[in-house]
C-alpha cells in the first residue's frame, strides 16, 4: 500500500485517528502514536471529535485488548473476528475442521492442531498489539490480502487500521 499523499512512496505506518496509510515524510509521530497532518492539527487545536467528527462513509475501526485477542484466540477464528479480519478467522475456522477432520482418519496430524491453536492466539495478540499501536497488522501467510477486502479499503479490518477516540 502506497501513502495517501504520496502515491509513490510505499506507506511505513497508518494514522491511529483516520487510518490513513503514511510514508515517513507524511507521518507524525507523536509520543510513541502516529497521525496524519490533518488528525494532528486537529488534536492541537481542540476541534478533534472522535469517531462522531468522521467525515461520512468512514467506517471505525474497535478498539481491541491483546489480552482479550489472545483469549479469544483459543476458538478457532474468534481472536481473528474480534480484530475484524472476518476472512482469516473464516479461514481459521474452516482450517481447524479440517485438521480435526484429518487428525480423526490419519492420527498423527493431532500434533498440528495444538500447533495450530497456539498460533491463532500467537497471530490474535500480535494482531491486537499492532492495531493499539497503529503498525501494519501480522499477516504471515497473506491470507487476508489474499481473500479479504483488500488492504485497507473498505472496512477496519485493514493492516494498520487502528484508531483512538482520545489520546
Amino acid at each position: 500500500m502506497n501513502c495517501i499523499n504520496h502515491s509513490d512512496a510505499a506507506a511505513v505506518a497508518y494514522c491511529r485517528t483516520c487510518g490513513k496509510p503514511l510514508c515517513n515524510a507524511c507521518a507524525r509521530n507523536v509520543g510513541g502514536v502516529v497521525y496524519c497532518e490533518t488528525c494532528l492539527a486537529e488534536r492541537m487545536h481542540g476541534t478533534a471529535q472522535g469517531a462522531p467528527g468522521r467525515p461520512m462513509g468512514t467506517v471505525v475501526p474497535p478498539q481491541t485488548r491483546p489480552v482479550v485477542a489472545g483469549l479469544l484466540g483459543f476458538i478457532p477464528g474468534v481472536g481473528a473476528m474480534y480484530n475484524g479480519q472476518f476472512m482469516k478467522g473464516v479461514i481459521h475456522a474452516l482450517t481447524f475442521v479440517v485438521l480435526i477432520f484429518l487428525t480423526t482418519h490419519i492420527g498423527i496430524l493431532g500434533i498440528l492442531i495444538g500447533f495450530f491453536v497456539f498460533y491463532m492466539v500467537f497471530d490474535a495478540y500480535k494482531t491486537s498489539e499492532a492495531i493499539q499501536l497503529g503498525l501494519p497488522l501480522p499477516d504471515p501467510f497473506g491470507l487476508e490480502s489474499m481473500f479479504g477486502p483488500g488492504v485497507n479499503q473498505t472496512n477496519w479490518a485493514r493492516p494498520g487500521a487502528a484508531f483512538s477516540t482520545s489520546l
